[in-house]
């Protein structure tokens, strides 16, 4: 596993992420589950990279449906939207 994933819900693109952002992701390990196929999701590459994608038959697709190369190492269902600005 590449160290930048050692705790992968505290990074995003190699940076620390807000802890209000950390408690929201619970990324997965791509090894061990999968989300629904057609299902929009964060995945998170081996390179260090977190981009949009998709798991279709098989198969890892970013969002533009071109498939991915680069070895998925987590994904994450996108986290719920912030709570609305106090007026």
């Amino acid at each position: 596993m590449s160290p930048v994933f050692d705790q992968p819900d505290r990074l995003v693109r190699g940076h620390a992420v807000s802890t209000d952002l950390e408690a929201r992701i619970r990324w997965e390990d791509a090894r061990h589950t999968l989300p629904d196929d057609d299902t929009t999701v964060l995945v998170a590459l081996l390179c260090g990279e977190v981009w949009t994608g998709f798991h279709d038959e098989g198969r890892w697709r970013y969002v533009s449906a071109d498939p991915i190369s680069e070895p998925v190492t987590h994904w994450s269902h996108f986290p719920p939207p912030p709570a609305p600005c106090a007026r």
